[in-house]
């Protein structure tokens, strides 16, 4: 049995960005291209995965803590319960 690669993109937003462009848009550039770099990875390689961290976050309600950019860490616990359940 081969070892398998799992990629996930990070939820958390980025913070700054040295561009001449508004944060919120960086951060949806640069999470859609490493996105599409891991798809591109996972359809290319039989052994590797894509985890939907990102996704999951995105498109779930209350996951952030006051500051707008760290999950909170029920959210967290949730994610690694996904993770161990459809891994290990």
């Amino acid at each position: 049995m081969s070892s398998k690669v799992i990629f996930t993109v990070s939820p958390v937003p980025l913070g700054a960005t040295f561009r001449n462009q508004d944060v919120v848009i960086s951060n949806e550039e640069s999470k859609s291209i490493l996105r599409v770099a891991a798809a591109q990875i996972e359809n290319e390689y039989e052994n590797a995965l894509y985890f939907p961290t990102y996704e999951f976050c995105k498109y779930s309600q209350n996951v952030f803590l006051e500051d707008g950019r760290h999950i909170k860490p029920e959210i967290v616990d949730k994610i690694v319960q996904l993770f161990e359940y459809n891994y290990f």
